[in-house]
């Protein structure tokens, strides 16, 4: 009864030292956040707890709150030996807890403390003894603190345990007061640290570092897997950006906000070229949208002056204003043109950006692309169209009748056979072809436009619809109608 009395005693002491208890009284060795290492996980004395704590302890099913009733202790004192021989006294408490004595006092575990903490192993287990009794904290919580550790429990979440780094970084940031409220998950092993979540946000810990996501780019990280998420662990925490944004790095990516944009997040590929131009201060400004898979294994990204490309053969490249609108309008990637080939540039004429499948143009007349491109591009929409000698469409050509055709659709009159059409253009040698020039076979009598590839755009002969086809019949000669 004496044990009983001490412990009545203390727990009727002022509120003034209960408020800052938890924070206080149990106090790991101080380390620096570079320093500070967690001990290994080992396994739980539990097998039907929830998840373990990365000291080994268990979380029961559905542990009741500190407020409610537990499990009735034991009905008459017992005395048992913990380490070292130091005398651990158990004993029932109104029927709703045990009273734990050591070297620093004697202290009452209750309903759902009390449940964690045998779970746990009690005072051999990886708490050790209490050193407080439950104490009142913000919002309607309670702590308790013990040797291994600090349990919380508040009406909104279960209890669970902070300790070490963790605890130490939770206190710092205020505890249940500060920006973090009370953690709703024991700590965890992942990625190669520790990851734990708070109502607030999640801290993380690897490699004697510890570094907190919180608001949206936690909420992003947690949509994105925790465990298994793409972004790994965090490598900074979150900074300021332009303009009231925020960004914060990751092994693999950048994550980035503003009020216009929400959170997106910058691959290390596109990162790499996004920090080369000054990340969001840059002409591309913030990005809009996750980076995504489109045609050929390429990739692709929405910033808001611009948009990201790159594929196997183009690298990454840019484009924007008025070229990225004319490309859309062609289909972007999935179109002739295919990927960007080179970044806007100064050609001593116009602003001119150079693609897989053909050129674009800006003059002071606006943007084009050159003459063959856009009847190429015409060409396109006449596949299928049967072959007929003499023919100039629009249901059926020869081969000069659809050239012709092609470059007549984009308001560029060339003659019309083939022997004459090379005076339309200047000549150009095989290995300087590009799309939409006019390549001429069998001593000049066909004519096709090259689409690439080593391929053309042709009517061949009868029963040949209008198709893309190698080269047939060898190489005559070639040129690019440049009006």
């Amino acid at each position: 009864m004496a044990v009983r009395n001490r412990a009545l005693a203390w727990l009727q002491s002022s509120a003034a030292v209960l408020a800052v208890a938890c924070t206080l009284i149990w106090q790991p060795v101080a380390v620096s956040r570079a320093e500070e290492t967690i001990p290994a996980p080992v396994p739980g004395p539990s097998a039907s707890a929830q998840s373990a704590t990365p000291s080994g302890s268990a979380v029961p099913d559905d542990p009741p709150a500190p407020g409610e009733s537990a499990a009735p202790g034991p009905t008459q004192a017992t005395e048992q030996t913990g380490p070292a021989g130091t005398p651990v006294v158990a004993e029932s408490v109104e029927s709703s807890g045990s009273v734990f004595a050591s070297g620093s006092g004697s202290f009452v575990v209750k309903n759902g403390f009390l449940t964690y903490y045998r779970a746990s192993g009690a005072q051999t287990g990886a708490l050790g003894y209490p050193l407080s009794g439950e104490i009142p904290t913000a919002n309607g919580g309670v702590c308790q603190v013990f040797q291994g550790g600090t349990l919380w429990w508040s009406p909104h979440t279960d209890v669970v345990l902070t300790r070490n780094g963790m605890h130490s970084e939770y206190q710092r940031l205020g505890s249940e007061s500060g920006q973090l409220g009370y953690p709703t998950g024991d700590e965890r092993a992942t990625h190669g640290g520790y990851v734990q979540i708070f109502q607030g946000g999640t801290l993380w810990y690897r490699n004697g570092v510890i570094y907190l996501t919180k608001s949206g780019f936690d909420n992003y990280v947690r949509g994105q897997g925790l465990d298994w998420g793409q972004l790994g662990f965090p490598v900074t925490d979150e900074g300021a950006a332009r303009d009231g944004g925020a960004w914060q790095r990751f092994e693999n990516g950048l994550l980035m906000w503003h009020r216009f944009t929400d959170v997106a997040k910058v691959s290390n590929g596109f990162g790499q070229y996004f920090a080369g131009q000054g990340h969001e201060w840059g002409q591309l400004g913030y990005p809009v949208g996750d980076e995504r898979a489109t045609r050929d294994g390429g990739r692709v990204q929405d910033f808001q002056n611009g948009v990201l490309f790159w594929s196997a053969g183009s690298d990454v490249h840019k484009t924007m204003n008025g070229f990225r609108s004319a490309y859309g309008q062609r289909g972007w990637e999935w179109s002739w043109l295919g990927y960007p080939a080179s970044e806007e540039y100064w050609n001593g004429v116009g602003v001119v950006q150079d693609f897989q499948g053909g050129t674009m143009y800006y003059d002071r007349v606006g943007l084009t692309v050159t003459p063959g491109t856009r009847a190429l591009e015409w060409g396109y929409t006449q596949l299928g169209k049967p072959y007929a000698m003499g023919a100039t469409g629009p249901n059926a050509y020869d081969c000069s009748g659809f050239t012709q055709a092609a470059f007549g659709a984009v308001g560029v009159s060339i003659p019309r056979t083939s022997y004459s059409q090379p005076t339309a253009g200047i000549s150009v040698p095989y290995e300087s072809l590009e799309p939409g020039d006019l390549v001429f076979s069998y001593g000049y009598g066909h004519v096709a436009i090259y689409a690439g590839d080593g391929k053309v755009i042709n009517a061949l002969s009868y029963g040949t619809p209008l198709s893309i086809t190698p080269l047939y019949g060898g190489f005559s000669g070639a040129v690019r109608v440049v009006r």
